[in-house]
């Protein structure tokens, strides 16, 4: 958990304080094991969320449950989530289980509508390629 709040932290920081993002030009091809690869269109580094989902994957009922949940909603998914409709069951699941959950924000606000919103809104401009 701790790895994984560090690697969010890092990322975020600098688009936090001074609205810049982390150039991809820093990428090491040896951070993907961690989840950190260069955003599809912005090339910026970006955190996948991969620590999270692995941790939940290996024991979903521990007691950092208020955060691994999180990573089944399909939040902080990397460019590989690009077109995928985000989990909305694990999202109602999670706001129900964690209603004040360190994540709550992050599935409510964050990139959870945002996706959803932008997947709606393409839905008529493209034939395929959507997971829904």
């Amino acid at each position: 958990m701790a790895l994984d709040q560090k690697l969010r932290e890092l990322i975020n920081k600098p688009w936090k304080e001074r609205k810049e993002s982390i150039d991809g030009k820093y990428w090491k091809p040896q951070w993907v094991e961690m989840g950190i690869g260069v955003r599809h269109y912005s090339d910026s580094l970006h955190y996948s969320g991969k620590l999270l989902a692995w941790a939940h994957k290996v024991d979903p009922n521990s007691r950092f449950r208020a955060y691994t949940l999180y990573s089944a909603t399909g939040g902080d998914r990397g460019s590989a989530g690009l077109g995928e409709m985000p989990n909305l069951k694990m999202a109602l699941r999670y706001v129900r289980e964690f209603p004040e959950g360190p994540l709550l924000k992050s599935t409510l606000l964050g990139s959870f509508y945002s996706d959803l919103f932008q997947l709606i809104k393409d839905l008529g401009k493209h034939q395929g390629g959507y997971k829904i």
